[in-house]
Order: structure tokens, then sequence, then C-alpha cells
């Protein structure tokens, strides 16, 4: 199987800046969006300090993006991501946010599920 990249950009619903262009919040807040990305290896991710977001199935604690509002991780070799989804006041708070935005890249095995 091929590692392949993917980049996800989100900044409110119906935003032309968006991609791709149909991303929505409950995209992201329930984590479907990301499913045929599975497995994920390396995942940055750029936003607002203080977005919270869960790794796992039934992961009870969120990851915080600290200060710098960047968040990287490298599983590489070591193990890999099986679920992403956004905690819902996040996305909130991004989208009532002038200028606030998700990006998201990832690095995934193709057909890795």
């Amino acid at each position: 199987m091929a590692n392949k990249i993917k980049q996800f950009r989100f900044y409110e619903n119906n935003s032309t800046n968006n991609y791709p262009s149909d991303l929505e919040d409950t995209d992201l807040i329930n984590g479907d969006i990301f499913q045929s990305y599975l497995p994920i290896f390396r995942l940055g991710i750029q936003t607002l300090p203080g977005t919270m977001f869960y790794l796992s199935e039934g992961q009870p604690d969120p990851i915080i993006v600290g200060k710098t509002g960047i968040f990287e991780l490298d599983l590489e070799e070591l193990s890999d991501i099986s679920r992403l989804r956004f905690d819902r006041a996040s996305i909130d708070l991004i989208q009532n946010h002038p200028g606030a935005y998700l990006i998201i890249d990832m690095l995934y095995e193709e057909g890795g599920q």
C-alpha cells in the first residue's frame, strides 16, 4: 500500500475557503470525513490555541492544541491513528472567531482499512 498526503481546511460552514468545499462542522465533530483516510501515520494541525480533539474511539480526555496553535504527531513505523474527531465547542469557536481556521495535514496509508 502507498502512503498518501491529504489536507482539510475549515473556516466556517459554507465558506468558499473550505477544502473539500462541502466540508462542514458536523464532519469534523463526528469524524466521519476522515474514515476514508485511515490509518493516519502523521498528523499536523494548525488552528486556534486551545482547540480540542480526540485521536481514538472512546478517548475520554481531549488533546489540546498549545499556545503556538500548531500540533504535530509522527507515528510512522510506531503506531497509527484509527479515529480523529474534534470537540464541538472548539469547532464553534473557530466558526465564530473572525479569521480563525482549522488546517489538518495527514499522511495516511491508501487502502489501509
